[in-house]
This record gives C-alpha cells, sequence and structure tokens, in this order.
C-alpha cells in the first residue's frame, strides 16, 4: 500500500481472499473454513492498536484467521496522538477473509482507506464486484468500461485481476487493484480522504476585492459567455433558499463522465442519489435555479420540469 500525498493515489493491491487449506500453506497456519473466519488490517507506516468490538485484539499490521464469524465493531486507534482513530463496521464471514487498509489522518476527513468484504453467490458461475464510496456518488473507472458513479454492481465481469479508479473532487484519488473470484461477490467500501489542497478555480474581480473592504461575506466572481456574474457563496451548501433571485443560474462542473461522446452530470427527481434520473445536464450549460438547495443539492428547471444536480458538480452564479 502507498499512498503519495502529491499525487493523490491511494494504490492497494489485494490478491485473493478466500481462505482455505487448498490456498493457503501450512506456515500460513489456515483455520477451519467451516467455523472461522480472517481479518487483514493495514495501516501502512502508521502503526496502530486493532479493537473488535472495544476488545483488544493486536497491532497493526496484522492477520487472524481463527476469528468467530459475526458484524463487529473495528476501532483503529493511531500510535502517533496526532492521528485520530477511525471506527467501522466490518462483517466476517465463514473461510473467507475480510481486508481492511486504513491511511489515519489528522483529521476524521483527511483519513482514508477501503474494505474489501467477500460472500458467496447462489450462482457458482457468477462473478461480482460492488463498490461502494464515502462520499456517496463517487466516480469509478475501470479500464475499457463506461465511468459510473458509485454505489455500483459490476455482475458482467470475469475472474482474475481487476483495476479500478475511484475520484472526487477536493478528495485524494484512490487507485486499487482486487483479484475477483468466481462464485463470490467482492465488495470495496471505500472512504476518500480530503484533499489537503483546495483549488479554486475562480478569481475575484477588482471591484469584489474593494467590496470585501467593507462587507463581511464577499462572494467570489465567476464568469460566463464573458460577462462577470456574482456567485453567491452564504447558503449554497447546506440551507434552503426561498427568496427569489433573479436570474440566478447553476452551472455544470466537469465530472469526468461521459456519455455518448458527452460530459455529463445526472438529474434527478429529488435531492439525493437515490432520486431517479430525468435526464443528463451537459457540463459547462447553465440551467434556471429555482431558488432551493438541499441537502447539498440544487433545484434546477430542467426541460421544463424540476430537477436536482449534486454541489458537488455544480455552481451557483447570478
Amino acid at each position: 500500500m502507498v499512498l503519495n500525498r502529491r499525487g493523490f493515489f491511494f494504490k492497494v493491491v489485494i490478491f485473493c481472499f478466500v481462505l482455505s487449506l487448498g490456498l493457503l500453506t501450512a506456515a500460513c497456519n489456515p483455520f477451519d473454513k467451516k467455523t472461522k473466519s480472517g481479518l487483514q488490517v493495514i495501516t501502512g507506516d502508521a502503526k496502530a492498536s486493532l479493537f473488535l468490538d472495544g476488545q483488544y485484539l493486536d497491532k497493526t499490521p496484522f492477520i487472524g484467521k481463527d476469528i468467530k464469524p459475526g458484524t463487529y465493531t473495528l476501532r483503529i486507534q493511531p500510535d502517533d496522538s496526532k492521528l485520530v482513530m477511525y471506527e467501522t463496521p466490518v462483517t466476517l464471514r465463514k473461510g473467507l477473509l475480510t481486508v481492511v487498509t486504513w491511511m489515519p489522518g489528522d483529521r476524521p476527513e483527511t483519513g482514508g482507506g477501503v474494505i474489501y468484504e467477500m460472500e458467496e453467490l447462489s450462482n457458482r458461475k457468477q462473478t461480482e464486484l460492488v463498490i461502494a464510496s464515502i462520499p456517496d456518488g463517487a466516480i469509478i473507472t475501470i479500464p475499457d468500461r463506461d465511468k459510473e458513479f458509485a454505489p455500483v454492481t459490476l455482475s458482467d465481469l470475469s475472474p482474475g485481476s481487476i483495476e479500478f479508479t475511484v475520484s472526487l473532487p477536493s478528495y485524494d484519488t484512490q487507485q486499487n487493484n482486487v483479484n475477483l473470484v468466481e462464485g463470490y461477490r467482492t465488495t470495496a467500501t471505500v472512504k476518500l480522504a480530503k484533499s489537503e489542497v483546495t483549488v479554486i478555480d475562480t478569481i475575484p474581480s477588482p471591484v469584489t476585492a474593494t467590496a470585501a473592504a467593507t462587507t463581511p461575506s464577499p462572494s467570489p466572481v465567476a464568469t460566463t459567455s464573458g460577462s462577470a456574474r456574482q456567485a453567491s457563496a452564504s447558503a449554497q451548501q447546506t440551507t434552503a433558499t426561498t427568496t427569489s433571485l433573479s436570474g440566478a443560474r447553476v452551472q455544470i462542473k466537469p465530472t469526468n463522465y461521459f456519455q455518448n461522446g458527452k460530459e455529463v452530470l445526472r438529474v434527478r427527481d429529488a435531492a439525493g442519489n437515490t432520486g431517479k434520473e430525468i435526464g443528463l445536464a451537459d457540463v459547462g450549460k447553465e440551467y434556471p435555479y429555482l431558488n432551493l438547495t438541499e441537502k447539498g443539492w440544487h433545484q434546477i428547471s430542467f426541460n421544463n420540469q424540476k430537477g436536482w444536480v449534486t454541489t458537488q458538480f455544480s455552481t451557483l452564479i447570478q
């Protein structure tokens, strides 16, 4: 596992999760796959203490093959007091190894990693990969396939090694490689680390800079079609706006998600990833803002109907 903060790449290579007498040598002390499960925890150079349901387990790096199957709360407590602890639920299944890789951060939002869990499929000829992300909605990139948004279930894969990249603006990109096993579903839950570097793509105009001396909360200026427009900044992310904003628009930011050769963003009928998709908004295009922002989603007028787009890939301007 290598974490390159400069390039924002988190690389994890996991080769195989199925533990059985036929797959491990005697030196590995294989467990009885009918009654025991396995857990592996990797934290790179950041040593940590591990706790299962509050009971001390061991230090990292750790691999255990004689744990009772079940669902536990895993706590990773770094030895370095400057790094924060991390807790997550893990499911341990009979005869299978659950793998947790974690790079602790100095704040909860700057820690990142991935949890790999496996379970048998009823169709023993099928191979399945499920990728979920925290936060939700990350872009999933797999070579020679269309990009997807997490969570995504891929059921048309072949056994063997597969590489996938998970990315989201303002978060470190994770690049992972996992070995898929026929007859099993592999679930990868990716926790993205907040990037230490914030990229600002709007530049205040001289007018805005002057106003900053007299107003406590100046707004940046975004440029669209050659004209400067003042962007709303105070309540863009979390609060709903009921006051009419004459001429307010929502501009779609780059998503790196393409359909039919066009870069687009999904528009939903409700605020949230569970909302039904009603169409695709073009990146760079502006849509009328309907004066409402909820749970990180802007409401827009889209094809003569009300639609919602995530604030992660859109900007409110007026």
